[in-house]
């Protein structure tokens, strides 16, 4: 399964424990609705665009909660845990790997 983010825009000013951005959501190259995240806690948003593709993205969710589980620094802290991944995890790190990817561009 080919789970993407397009157009990810990322509102720095706004974030607080978490990465605020809003971008596209796109399953197997299909566009299925808008995400975001107002970087404060809490779930990912989903606009849902076409409710004829809420069955691929149930299939994403499903998709992510297969995989193995992650390891994450839970709350800036020093250890390491392990958690199961989900679509809003799996999604918060594609967004973490765009911002790493333009800090690296910018030096």
């Amino acid at each position: 399964m080919k789970i993407e983010l397009k157009n990810i825009h990322h509102a720095h000013t706004l974030s607080g424990s978490w990465n605020a951005f809003s971008a596209n959501l796109y399953i197997d190259d299909i566009r299925i609705c808008t995400v975001t995240d107002n970087g404060f806690g809490g779930g990912l948003e989903y606009g849902i665009i076409d409710p004829l593709q809420i069955d691929k993205f149930n299939q994403a969710f499903a998709w992510c909660r297969f995989q193995p589980p992650v390891k994450v620094y839970p709350d800036m802290a020093d250890s390491i845990e392990t958690v199961a991944l989900d679509l809003d995890l799996f999604l918060q790190q594609i967004v973490e790997k765009n911002l790493v990817a333009r800090r690296k561009l910018r030096c």
